[in-house]
């Protein structure tokens, strides 16, 4: 999920009564003086809550922002022609019961993947989409270029409203004739020198999804969140068959259970069981995704395969450890060593 937007934490506050309307626009106040700082250190440097309301405010704050994340993608999807409005309704009324009691809720990729309103694909060209309109709109801001609006119509001077010039005073017969006033020089101009342009200053961004699929062009986005990149290798010996190496970036969390099952039975079967998993990139893993990870294990060996990591941080194997899949998840140090641990299978 995104980071905590200040103004969703601002309102949080508002609506529980950590905050009122004044407190409210002091903090919003001083974060234009000082647009660096953070808003959680002035809320508990300024006083204005202690370390147990800013954790619940944390906590509350986040429920919100998951639930307003699904709405906006719900929004997206069906102003852009992806859903219909019907099935989105559906499927966020899933949510409904479990969001009012305040209780975890199943986010909404979930909810129209396990419905069959879309598949895997389909998702990822939504967030792909929504992602790159976004990332437009951040860089339009950041340049200070505006949307293009209808102009203001202009009112048209008539010769009759237009203001009179002032009479000039007679002349003196006498006096010398005035030199002709030459008219105006206009600006030199040289020539070939390229006219620079708005327009040519403003280009479009290239955003974290372009620069993703350009680096990795076996890449899928399964979540904000959460890439994955897949590659093949061989390991040499008697058995020289390909195995699949897939790449890990990001959290994988609860949010994106679903569509990681569905990833690795395609992996699975592409590969012929013989998975490797790249985890120098995974920050987090939440425990669903284990269990996903260790059914897939199964799957390869079912398959005369296997299913194997390496560059694992120690967080990772301590959650490995803490869900007792040790036995069954090999981990290895380096891609070298993985790789040739199949040359014996």
């Amino acid at each position: 999920m995104a980071n905590l937007d200040d103004m969703t934490i601002l309102d949080v506050a508002r609506k529980i009564g950590f905050l009122n309307n004044s407190q409210i626009n002091e903090c919003l106040e001083l974060r234009k003086e000082t647009p660096d700082a953070s808003l959680i250190d002035m809320l508990s440097q300024g006083g204005l809550l202690n370390p147990h309301q800013i954790r619940a405010l944390l906590v509350a704050a986040r429920y919100e922002q998951t639930r307003d994340e699904d709405l906006a993608i719900s929004v997206f999807a069906t102003s852009n022609g992806f859903l219909t409005k019907e099935a989105v309704e559906r499927c966020l009324q899933d949510q409904e019961e479990a969001y009012v009691r305040g209780e975890p809720f199943k986010r909404l990729q979930e909810i129209l993947l396990e419905g069959n309103h879309i598949n895997v694909q389909q998702m990822q060209m939504i967030l792909r989409a929504r992602a790159q309109i976004e990332a437009t709109r951040v860089q339009l801001l950041a340049t200070g270029a505006a949307i293009p609006t209808k102009p203001p119509t202009r009112r048209m001077k008539t010769p009759s409203s237009m203001p009179k010039p002032a009479p000039e005073p007679a002349a003196d017969p006498d006096a010398p004739a005035r030199a002709p006033v030459p008219p105006p020089m206009a600006p030199s101009v040289t020539l070939n020198q390229p006219l620079i342009t708005r327009k040519a200053l403003i280009k479009p961004p290239p955003t974290y999804v372009e620069d993703f699929l350009k680096k990795h062009k076996d890449g899928a986005i399964l979540s904000d969140s959460f890439k994955v990149a897949l590659r093949r290798t061989k390991p040499g010996g008697k058995h020289d068959e390909p195995i699949v190496v897939i790449e890990l970036f990001g959290t994988l969390d609860d949010s994106v259970e679903r569509a990681w099952e569905s990833y690795l039975d395609e992996a699975i079967a592409s590969g012929n069981g013989r998975l490797i998993l790249n985890c120098e990139e995974l920050t987090s893993i939440a425990t669903a995704s284990l269990k996903a990870l260790a059914t897939a294990t199964r799957n390869c060996r079912d398959r005369s395969g296997d299913l194997r990591l390496y560059n694992v941080k120690e967080t990772i194997k301590k959650a490995i450890h803490n869900a007792e899949l040790d036995a069954l998840l090999r981990v290895y140090d380096s891609e070298r060593g993985v790789v040739m641990s199949y040359r014996y299978m």
